[in-house]
């Protein structure tokens, strides 16, 4: 009598986008923990780094260096950074103390199951610092943290378990 087998795959196939779930949130947790990691300074308040004094007593903040990630000034580019992945991710970036509501970035769009996980953040001038202008050379904070990241997705991804 010969042996039927029957496979189907939907189970498999959860497990899988299960798994890849749980990495985006992992890796996108730590992404943004070593985005925000990179920015000095002060934070909420405006307590930036203090170099001086000015006449009447006020503080004077020395921005970062061009090329180097921003210095906080007042936490809303650093309190932004967040991250969201598709298809069943949150629908917005979490964002804390001193970003706006649409400081945070959106779940990314897909055609597929696929799973993208995205980590930004939408405060208007962060394009800027991250790219620079005419005026203003660049001071990028996501770009170096993917570089970073590279071997270790890599490395995560090949040897999950």
């Amino acid at each position: 009598m010969p042996s039927r087998l029957v496979w189907t795959p939907q189970p498999v196939q959860a497990a899988i986008k299960k798994r890849l779930q749980s990495a985006a949130d992992d890796m996108g947790r730590a992404m943004v923990n070593d985005v925000k990691s990179h920015m000095t300074g002060g934070g909420a308040g405006g307590s930036g780094l203090l170099v001086g004094r000015r006449k009447g007593g006020t503080s004077e903040k020395t921005p970062s260096r061009p090329g180097q990630p921003p210095q906080v000034q007042t936490g809303r580019l650093r309190d932004s950074i967040g991250y969201t992945y598709s298809p069943d991710g949150p629908n917005r970036g979490a964002i804390k103390g001193q970003a706006h509501q649409e400081d945070a970035i959106y779940k990314p769009k897909t055609v597929d199951d696929s799973v993208v996980l995205t980590v930004g953040t939408n405060v208007p001038y962060s394009y800027f610092l991250e790219h620079g202008t005419r005026k203003l050379q660049m001071r990028p904070f996501l770009r170096p943290m993917l570089e970073r990241f590279k071997r270790v997705l890599v490395d995560y991804i090949t040897n999950a378990k």
